[in-house]
Formats: structure tokens, C-alpha cells, sequence
């Protein structure tokens, strides 16, 4: 019962982290957003949440400005 908890707290914790990427990819903080989408996914290895936003976390920073 306790592992479910630290799973469902890790979740938690991976999605707080995802939600703050998502507003630093918009105010164009991308290298914030990266570190936390990295850290999202250190939570939760398997996220295709956290994959999918790092990836367009990464996109963002290669594109021109």
C-alpha cells in the first residue's frame, strides 16, 4: 500500500512539475522549461506527458528567434 502512495505521489509531483514547464515554455524561459520537464521525467520515466513537452521544449529552443 505504501509503494502505491509514493507512486501516486510521484505523479503528482511529475504533473506539478509539467504545468510549471508548460507556463516557462510560454513566457519563453525554455531552458527553465527544459529542467523542468527533465526533472518531470526523472519522477515518472515512462510520461509520454513529459516526453511529448520536452520535445517541444527542445524544437522550441533550436527554432531562429
Amino acid at each position: 500500500m505504501a509503494e502505491r502512495a509514493e507512486i501516486g505521489a510521484a505523479g503528482a509531483a511529475a504533473g506539478d512539475l509539467l504545468r510549471a514547464a508548460e507556463r516557462e515554455r510560454k513566457a519563453k524561459r525554455l531552458t527553465a522549461a527544459e529542467a523542468l520537464c527533465r526533472r518531470a521525467l526523472a519522477a515518472r520515466p515512462n510520461s509520454p506527458d513529459a516526453a511529448a513537452l520536452l520535445g517541444v521544449v527542445l524544437a522550441d529552443r533550436k527554432r531562429p528567434k
